[in-house]
C-alpha cells in the first residue's frame, strides 16, 4: 500500500466520522463483520481433513540424487557470488516454517524461465563507453561469460530516457505500442 492511499483512505474516514449517523453505522458493521468472521461453515466436509495425498509411486522426481551449488553474495564482506557449498535434493517431510527449503515439482509450472541479466541504461552505456577497451571487455566478461563470470544471458533497455540520462528520448511514439517495438515493425 502506498502512502499516498493510505492519506486518501485517512481523509474519507475523517471525512465520515464527522456524521455521527455515519459514526454508528461503520460502528455495527464493524461488528457484524467479526461476527461474521467467528462463525464457522457449517458445510465443512471433516473428512477432507483426515485425507494425505502419497506420492505416486510410480513417479521419480528427476531432481534427486542431483546436487545444487549454493552461492553467497554480502555486502560489506569479500563474498560476490562465492560458491560455499553444495546440497543433494532428496525427499523430505513438510518443512517447519522457519526452515529453508526448495521445493521442486517438475510437474507444475508456473512462468517460464528465459534468463538472469542487468539493466543498460543510456547513462550507463555512456561510462561503458568512454572506458578503454581492456576494461570493456573486463566487463562484459564479467557479467556474461559462464565460466569467469557471472554468466548473464540477457541485458533490458528502458524504453525512455531516465533522470540520469544526458536527454530526453523516447522509443515509442506518442500512443505507440510496446509490442510493435518488441517485433521490430
Amino acid at each position: 500500500m502506498f502512502v499516498n492511499d493510505q492519506f486518501h483512505r485517512f481523509l474519507i474516514a475523517k471525512r465520515l466520522l464527522k456524521n455521527k449517523n455515519t459514526n454508528y453505522k461503520i460502528t455495527a458493521i464493524l461488528i457484524r463483520m467479526a461476527f461474521a468472521g467467528c462463525s464457522g461453515n457449517k458445510n465443512r466436509d471433516t473428512a477432507q481433513e483426515d485425507e494425505t495425498i502419497e506420492p505416486s509411486e510410480t513417479f521419480i522426481n528427476p531432481a534427486l540424487g542431483k546436487e545444487s551449488t549454493i552461492y553467497t553474495t554480502a555486502s560489506e564482506s569479500e563474498l560476490r557470488l562465492t560458491e560455499n557449498g553444495k546440497a543433494a535434493f532428496e525427499p523430505t517431510d513438510q518443512p517447519l516454517e522457519n526452515e529453508v527449503s526448495v521445493f521442486d515439482n517438475p510437474n507444475k509450472s508456473f512462468q517460464s524461465f528465459l534468463g538472469i541479466g542487468g539493466d543498460m541504461t543510456d547513462a550507463s552505456a555512456e561510462v561503458f563507453a568512454q572506458m578503454p577497451v581492456e576494461k570493456q571487455e573486463e566487463f562484459l566478461t564479467a557479467c556474461y561469460d559462464e565460466v569467469k563470470g557471472i554468466g548473464y544471458s540477457l541485458c533490458r533497455t528502458p524504453v525512455h530516457s531516465c533522470d540520469f540520462s544526458s536527454g530526453s528520448y523516447t522509443y515509442m511514439a506518442e500512443g505507440g505500442n510496446l509490442k510493435q517495438i518488441i517485433e521490430g515493425r
